[in-house]
């Protein structure tokens, strides 16, 4: 099943009345495509984590995705942020007490999915490291 076939005209609608959306999940998972449908039926402007990663490094990347996040949320602009930074970003409203997303959208997928993937798309990737990193995601989620 194709991610993006998750995306039923009921949970359009749920979504159309969201003004900020967070999709988050482990990498390989679906994310960004789940979020594109979405987005393409909602209206909503898409935000996708990857993208400020390579335009601004691991370091700066949260800050700036924060700082979209705020411009949105204070101009009312209905959004959807995608990606690995949003662990961090909800942690990061949450412990700080600030408002949170209106909806939080937390993909699942299987370990041999998330291997499927990375076999056809980046098959020279170090495994253990990718479920290290993702079981680091879920700590922060939880």
């Amino acid at each position: 099943m194709k991610p993006e076939n998750l995306i039923t005209d009921k949970i359009v609608e749920y979504c159309k009345n969201q003004q900020i959306i967070m999709i988050l999940g482990p990498t390989k998972s679906g994310k960004v495509s789940i979020a594109r449908k979405l987005t393409m039926e909602t209206g909503h402007e898409l935000f996708i984590a990857d993208e400020f990663i390579e335009r601004y490094g691991n370091d700066d990347a949260l800050f700036h995705f924060e700082q979209e996040l705020n411009h949105c949320y204070y101009s009312g602009k209905n959004s959807i942020f995608e990606g690995i930074l949003c662990y961090r970003l909800l942690r990061k409203l949450i412990e700080s007490g600030y408002y949170l997303p209106d909806m939080v959208i937390k993909v699942e997928c299987s370990e041999t999915t998330i291997r499927h993937f990375y076999s056809v798309e980046e098959p020279n990737k170090n495994l253990n490291r990718v479920f290290g990193f993702n079981s680091g995601l879920e700590s922060i989620y939880k």
